[in-house]
């Protein structure tokens, strides 16, 4: 009971200077009642409305109660135009829900942190509609409403956004901070969703990721592009339903999160994105996903017959996991189709599908003259070292197997060149 005497008092000495008002239409721009005087709005009820920094909000609920955020921008001639709306970033729900919005900022209540930049706050009342129960903020920094600020009295959340981080506090009546999750998340207003943002400490620090960089030397580069928030495709393990969905079928990716785009091939596009923050997957998805103004490179492969050296798992995961996907036995075949770093991106079969997939890039060999037991026959003819090899490798950049002995405590290294068999040896005195 004291959390709702509180919140009540609170919010009703914070609001000083927050604007909000009922929208009846009489104190909107002559340009914003002629938007919501179509019929398309019929029956659609203007809860309440506020400007703030050249923007100008509405809120809404349609006849199935569904809360949705208009947002207008004044433009050069001082003319109000729609920009874009979102129920996703809104609170819903049965109870009351009301924004206001002001250009100074706000004090926050729980931190007493003064908030200086243009604010917009969305508040939802309680069952009884005496308190606020829940409360959103967000604020306007470059030209960009970026989220801020959650609590909920009834499920004791409250939760401060930054760029680089999500802080959790102890409770509504404490302040102290329990931990903070750093990672990239969603916090554009047009683009944000209160159902991703994650309610405790536990679960941001199990999805909250950065998005990884991707290796400068090879064939494969990225670019991080933001997807319309909100939404969800399925992922498949190469460019086609033919390929099979990824994750045992299960695999999707959420547009809440980062995602990276490689590039496009024949209508399907080659990403990365996270499943958790020590997981992340490189998969396919259509690229009718892809937003209107996005641009992303073709992919042109330039398939090569290659051969795998070793048993070897392949992975779609090769940063950070590597988590397995199949199992390829030494000599098979394979299509070598890129590189990223010291993986190589092949394609095979899997269960009579094509999957495409990570590999070491030492483990292939783009010619089929010689095994790993016949150079390491012909290393140890050549030294006279009968003796298993601490390591045999294979770069398929130089096409160089590289055999190396330790015989007491010297190393010596035996270069076989893969295309004609021949030898360089180089022994390497210990330290």
């Amino acid at each position: 009971m004291l959390k709702r005497i509180t919140a009540l008092l609170m919010i009703l000495a914070l609001c000083a200077g927050i604007v909000s008002c009922i929208a009846d239409g009489t104190s909107m721009p002559s340009e914003i009642r002629e938007y919501f005087s179509s019929g398309r709005y019929a029956g659609t009820i203007l809860e309440s409305s506020g400007e703030c920094a050249n923007w100008y909000f509405v809120l809404s609920s349609d006849a199935k109660g569904q809360n949705t955020l208009f947002a207008f921008r004044k433009d050069r001639n001082g003319t109000w135009k729609y920009s874009f709306k979102t129920s996703g970033a809104v609170l819903q729900g049965r109870n009351r829900v009301t924004i206001g919005v002001s250009e100074s900022g706000y004090q926050d209540w729980g931190t007493d942190e003064i908030i200086s930049q243009p604010s917009l706050l969305i508040y939802q009342s309680d069952e009884t509609d005496e308190y606020t129960e829940a409360f959103l903020a967000f604020v306007l920094r470059d030209g960009v409403w970026k989220f801020t600020r959650y609590w909920n009295l009834k499920t004791g959340a409250t939760i401060r956004g930054y760029d680089d981080r999500l802080t959790y506090y102890r409770g509504i009546e404490d302040p102290a901070v329990r931990g903070s999750a750093y990672g990239t998340y969603e916090r554009n207003l047009q683009y944000f969703s209160f159902s991703a943002l994650p309610k405790t400490l536990g679960a941001a620090q199990e999805k909250l990721s950065y998005a990884p960089q991707i290796p400068a030397y090879g064939t494969l580069s990225a670019q991080e592009i933001q997807f319309t928030s909100g939404r969800k495709y399925s992922v498949y393990q190469g460019p086609g339903t033919q390929y099979g969905q990824a994750g045992n079928g299960k695999a999707a990716v959420s547009t809440n999160d980062w995602i990276q785009v490689f590039g496009e091939e024949n209508g399907w596009i080659l990403i990365q994105y996270d499943i958790t923050s020590d997981h992340m997957r490189i998969g396919w998805i259509d690229s009718k996903a892809l937003p209107r103004n996005a641009s992303v490179k073709q992919l042109h492969f330039e398939p090569i017959s290659a051969y795998t050296t070793e048993a070897v798992s392949m992975t779609d995961d090769p940063l950070y996991s590597r988590t397995s996907i199949g199992s390829l036995g030494p000599n098979a075949s394979v299509i070598l189709l890129a590189s990223m770093g010291d993986w190589a991106y092949i394609e095979t079969t899997s269960a009579a599908s094509p999957i495409r997939g990570f590999v070491p890039l030492r483990s292939l060999t783009t010619s089929a003259h010689l095994t790993r037991e016949q150079v390491v026959r012909r290393a140890q003819e050549m030294t006279g070292l009968y003796v298993e090899p601490a390591e045999t490798s294979y770069d398929a950049r130089t096409q160089l197997w590289t055999v190396t002995f330790l015989v007491n405590g010297e190393v010596t290294n035996v270069m076989v060149t893969d295309a004609d068999g021949s030898l360089d040896v180089q022994d390497l005195p210990n330290g």
